[in-house]
C-alpha cells in the first residue's frame, strides 16, 4: 500500500505525514524489551567525564509520527487484502465508512465527564499544556481503532503499555514479563523543557495506559486524542467522592441520609434491619470544619463533660487531618489538649463556624482509641481493590493483604505519633534518632526496628498470631473480618457512584487503611488511598506489589480483548454488507455496538486462573442474582 494512498483518506488521517521539524529534544525512543528502556536510562544518566561518554538523542516528534504512519500504511493494506479488495476507490469508500463508525462510536461512548472536554476543549486550562511532551494529535483514535480492528491477533497475544512508572525497580518487575513497552518514559527525571513541549507521539498500537500522575485526564481530549476504544487507562475522574477525606465524608453522610430516610419512609416496606444499620457503620464519625453545622456539633461536643471524662479515661478521641491532597501520614496529628485549644481559640468555640473556609478543609475524625493489637501493638491493614469497570460495574478486591504495624507500642494517652500512625515515613522518622535513643524509645536495635514496622503478615499469620494472643476465635479473619470489608467496599463505591464516569475505558486500583475496633471487633475504613505507593519495604511486599499490578493489568485485558471481539463481529457484518452494494442501517448498527461497548469478558479471555491476587466480589454483567461473586457468601441483606 503507497503512502499516497494513505494521504488521499483524508476525512480519516488528515495528519499522517505531518512533519514538525526543528526539534532537537531528549525523547523516549520506541522500545522493544524493559531491558533497552534500562540501557537506554544509564545512558542519559551517565556523567560526561571521558572521551568515551557519546550522547544519546532520542527520536524527534517527525520520527515518532513516522512510526505511526508505517504502522497505519500496514493497517490499509491488512484491510485490503482481508477483504479482498482490488479497487482503491472502493478501498478509499470502505476506510472512511470504518473512520465514520470508530468516530461515531468514540463519541457515543463517552461518558459525560469526557465529552464535556470534547466540546469545550478550551475550557480547561490542562488541555492547553503539554502533558509529559505527549503530542495530541486529533485523529490518534480513529488510526488507533483501525489498527486494533486490523491486528486482532496482536491484541489477542499481547500487551503493549505505556508508563510514565518512575519507580524502575518495582516498575521493571512489574512489566518486564508480560508486556511490550512502547514508550518507555523516565518520569521526573526528564527535563523541564522536554516536559513542557509536544515532543513525541504515542504509538497507535498501545493498548495500555498505565499513569502515575491522574493530570493526563484532563490534558487530552479522551476518545480523540488519548484513551481509545481499544484501550484501557488506569485513572478514574471523579473519585475523590471517596478517596479524598472530605469527598469520602461528605459521600459517606449522604449514604447515612439515605439509609435513615428509607427505614422512617411509612410507604416503603422494605427496611435496614438493626444488623445491617450496625454494619452500615464503617467509617469513624467525622466532622468537616468547613461544613458550619458539623463545626458546631463538634465544638458543642469537647465542651460537654462526656468528652472531658471520656478524654480523662481513654485518651484521645479525635486525630485531626487535612481533607485533600495530603498522603503518607502528613497532615495527621492526634488531638492533644494543646492542638484542641489551639482549634478552639482558632474557632472561637464555633462562633466562627462558617466564616473561616480553609482551601483544603480542616477534619476531625473520632479516634479509634481501643484498636485490635498484637504484641500491644497497634496494626493496619491493606487489602486493595479495583474498579474494574463502571460500564457496566465491575468490581476485584484481594483476599491477601499486608499488615503494617505501628513503630511503637500503642498508648492511648502518649502523643508520640508513631504508637498511633502506621505510616511506614513516620515510622523512618525514628532513624534520625542515636542507636541509644532508639533502643531507649522502641526497645530495639535499628535492625530490629528496621524489620518490625513494615508489611510483615499475611492474612494467614495474622489470624494466627491474633489466635495464639486469645484475641479472636478460629477462622474469624476469614469468616468475619474479609466479608465484613468486601461488604463495606461495595457500599463505598454504591453510594459514590453518582460521582463516577460510566465509561468502559477506565477503571482504577486503590489502597484502603483498615483498622479492628475491639469495642465491637468491626473493621473501619480510616480512608480510601489512590494512586498508593508501591513501597518495597521488603521481599515479600515486592512480591505482592508486583503481582497486585499485574493482575488488574490482565484483568482489564481480558475486556480490552472481549471488547474488541463483540464489536469486531459486528462491524465484519457491516462490512460486508456495505461492499455488497447494501446500504447498512448505520443507526441499528450501532446500538449494538454500543451494547457490545459494556465489559463483559468472554469465555475464552477469562483470567481467572492467571490471577492471584484478586477475586471479583461485584458484577453488574451478570443477572442480578450474580452480582455478589467471590468466595464467600454475602449477606445481601446489608448491600445497599
Amino acid at each position: 500500500m503507497s503512502i499516497q494512498l494513505a494521504a488521499k483518506i483524508s476525512v480519516v488521517v488528515l495528519t499522517v505525514a505531518l512533519v514538525i521539524g526543528g526539534v532537537n529534544i531528549y525523547y523516549t525512543q520506541k522500545l522493544n524489551t524493559i531491558q533497552q528502556g534500562q540501557k537506554l536510562n544509564q545512558q542519559i544518566k551517565q556523567e560526561e567525564d571521558d572521551d568515551e561518554y557519546e550522547e544519546y538523542t532520542v527520536p524527534t516528534l517527525k520520527e515518532t509520527m513516522l512510526i505511526n504512519d508505517s504502522l497505519f500504511n500496514n493497517t490499509i493494506q491488512i484491510i485490503q487484502n482481508k477483504y479482498n479488495i482490488q479497487n482503491l476507490t472502493e478501498l478509499d469508500d470502505l476506510i472512511n465508512q470504518l473512520g465514520r463508525v470508530f468516530n461515531d462510536l468514540e463519541s457515543e461512548t463517552l461518558s459525560s465527564y469526557f465529552k464535556n472536554f470534547v466540546n469545550n476543549p478550551h475550557q480547561n486550562k490542562d488541555i492547553q499544556q503539554a502533558f509529559y511532551g505527549l503530542y495530541r494529535d486529533d485523529f490518534y483514535c480513529i488510526k488507533s481503532d483501525l489498527y486494533h480492528f486490523a491486528h486482532e491477533e496482536e491484541l489477542y497475544n499481547n500487551i503493549t503499555l505505556f508508563s510514565d512508572w518512575n519507580d524502575q525497580y518495582t516498575r521493571d518487575d512489574i512489566f518486564a514479563n508480560f508486556s511490550k513497552v512502547a514508550s518507555e518514559m523516565y518520569g521526573w527525571e526528564l527535563p523541564s523543557d522536554y516536559l513542557r513541549k509536544e515532543s513525541f507521539a504515542p504509538e497507535i498500537n498501545i493498548t495500555q495506559y498505565y499513569f502515575n500522575r491522574p493530570r493526563f485526564m484532563s490534558s487530552f481530549v479522551m476518545g480523540k486524542q488519548l484513551g481509545c476504544l481499544f484501550q484501557g487507562i488506569n485513572k478514574i475522574p471523579s473519585s475523590g467522592s471517596f478517596t479524598r477525606k472530605e469527598g469520602l465524608s461528605r459521600s459517606y453522610r449522604k449514604f447515612l441520609t439515605q439509609i435513615d430516610q428509607i427505614n422512617s419512609n411509612p410507604n416503603i416496606t422494605k427496611k435496614y434491619s438493626d444488623k445491617c444499620m450496625k454494619e452500615f457503620k464503617f467509617l469513624p464519625q467525622t466532622y468537616n470544619l468547613n461544613n458550619v453545622d458539623e463545626c458546631k456539633n463538634f465544638f458543642n461536643y469537647v465542651e460537654s463533660e462526656t468528652y472531658q471524662k471520656k478524654f480523662k479515661e481513654e485518651g484521645f478521641q479525635f486525630i485531626s487531618k487535612l481533607g485533600a491532597n495530603v498522603h503518607q501520614g502528613k497532615g495527621i496529628s492526634v488531638v492533644t489538649p494543646a492542638i484542641m485549644e489551639a482549634l478552639q481559640k482558632k474557632y472561637q468555640n464555633g462562633q466562627l463556624c462558617g466564616s473561616i473556609g480553609e482551601q483544603n478543609p480542616e477534619l476531625v475524625q473520632e479516634y479509634i482509641n481501643n484498636p485490635l493489637l498484637l504484641n500491644g501493638v497497634k496494626f493496619e491493614v491493606r487489602m486493595h481493590f479495583v474498579i474494574a469497570s463502571l460500564n457496566p460495574l465491575i468490581i476485584y478486591a484481594q483476599d491477601k493483604a499486608g499488615v503494617a504495624f505501628c513503630a511503637l507500642k500503642y498508648n492511648s494517652h502518649d502523643s508520640q505519633i508513631q504508637r498511633h500512625l502506621c505510616v511506614y515515613n513516620i515510622a523512618r522518622e525514628l532513624l534520625n534518632l542515636s542507636d541509644e535513643e532508639l533502643f531507649k524509645i522502641s526497645g530495639k536495635t535499628r535492625e530490629q526496628f528496621m524489620s518490625s514496622f513494615s508489611y510483615q503478615h499475611t492474612l494467614e499469620s495474622l489470624q494466627e498470631e491474633l489466635e495464639k494472643e486469645g484475641s479472636v476465635p478460629p477462622g474469624w479473619v476469614f469468616n468475619d473480618f474479609i466479608p465484613s470489608v468486601f461488604r463495606n467496599y461495595i457500599n463505598t463505591v454504591l453510594f459514590s457512584r453518582q460521582y463516577l464516569s460510566p465509561d468502559s475505558r477506565l477503571y482504577e486500583m486503590y489502597a484502603p487503611d483498615i483498622l479492628v475496633n475491639k469495642d465491637n471487633m468491626k473493621p473501619y475504613i480510616l480512608e480510601y488511598n489512590t494512586n498508593p505507593r508501591m513501597v518495597n519495604t521488603s521481599y515479600f511486599v515486592h512480591g505482592w506489589n508486583v503481582q497486585t499490578i499485574k493482575d488488574i493489568v490482565l484483568i482489564n485485558m481480558a475486556q480490552v480483548r472481549s471488547r474488541h471481539f463483540r464489536i469486531k463481529t459486528i462491524i465484519d457484518e457491516y462490512v460486508k454488507e456495505f461492499l455488497q452494494n447494501k446500504n447498512p442501517n448505520r443507526s441499528e448498527y450501532m446500538k449494538r455496538l454500543i451494547e457490545a461497548n459494556k465489559n463483559k469478558i468472554e469465555p475464552q479471555f477469562n483470567v481467572d486462573k492467571e490471577i492471584t491476587s484478586y477475586v471479583k466480589i461485584y458484577d453488574e454483567s451478570t443477572e442480578e442474582d450474580l452480582y455478589y461473586k467471590g468466595n464467600l457468601i454475602f449477606d445481601k441483606e446489608c448491600l445497599h
